[in-house]
């Protein structure tokens, strides 16, 4: 059976990824979560003999601050795992997600699209091969860490160039519809 999308002749250009940079600060976080836990039980042990209360607290504030530290570190990659960007060969699909916070789709049709840049910043960028792509100097939403942002460029410029002569056409007929202008005439009397 044919979904919905493939009838009215719309297919799947590309699917982004993006680059796996977007993970770094859950990584980050769990790293710290790690170090500060470590820190904690050193300093617990440390002081066992000194104050044995004061031993268990620090203990416990360890392993709070173990716990609060996974958790946003599961929510920052949860976060980034969920951002999604679909082209089709009439539009971009983005998906943002923050669980318990915010669901943003952005649908825009590729005849809006009237500029593409490419924008790599920085030795990092440059180097792992990562990006963004900026629609409209801005205005339309813009596609961050994106792998290969030259690749999806030249595969949405296609996408947008093969739109032309569709519109154009779609302008030819919208003429011949509403007929041609006709001016009106009236006669002119001297007297």
């Amino acid at each position: 059976m044919k979904s919905h999308a493939a009838l009215n002749g719309e297919e799947s250009v590309l699917f982004t990824h993006e680059h796996w940079i977007k993970y770094l600060p859950a990584a980050f976080l769990l790293t710290i979560s790690w170090l500060l836990y470590a820190t904690y039980l050193i300093v617990s042990f440390a002081l066992r003999d000194v104050s044995h209360t004061g031993s268990i607290a620090i203990a416990v504030a360890g392993n709070l601050f173990l716990l609060v530290f996974h958790h946003g570190a599961f929510f920052s990659y949860f976060c980034a795992s969920s951002r999604r960007t679909l082209v089709t060969n009439r539009r971009i699909l983005t998906s943002d997600q923050q669980p318990w916070f915010s669901d943003d789709m952005t649908d825009t049709p590729l005849w809006r699209i009237r500029s593409i840049e490419v924008r790599k910043k920085g030795l990092l960028q440059h180097i792992l091969g990562y990006g963004s792509l900026v629609f409209n100097q801005g205005e339309l939403q813009t596609i961050k860490h994106i792998l290969h942002p030259h690749d999806a460029h030249t595969q949405i410029i296609s996408q947008v160039q093969s739109m032309q002569p569709a519109l154009e056409r779609h302008g030819d007929v919208q003429k011949k519809i509403r007929g041609p202008v006709l001016e009106k005439s009236f006669p002119i009397s001297v007297a």
